[in-house]
């Protein structure tokens, strides 16, 4: 498809997109972490980790690009 070929000539966008999705998934862990997670009763609740990998993340993100044309 044209929309990968053009990523292969650019390698650099898909470390891009690799650094944007982990400092996003660091920031929103240490976010967590530090808050905590509180319902609206204000009962602590236990943290669900989150169910993907990062690098799941940059091919679904990758797949999105894609299918938008």
């Amino acid at each position: 498809d044209k929309f990968g070929r053009s990523l292969l000539k650019q390698p650099q966008k898909i470390m891009r997109l690799i650094v944007d999705e982990e400092a996003k998934l660091t920031h929103e862990f240490f976010r967590d972490r530090v808050k905590g997670c509180v319902d609206e009763i204000g009962h602590t609740m236990e943290r669900i980790p989150k169910q993907h990998t990062k690098i799941d993340n940059v091919y679904k993100k990758l797949n999105r690009m894609s299918n938008m044309k």
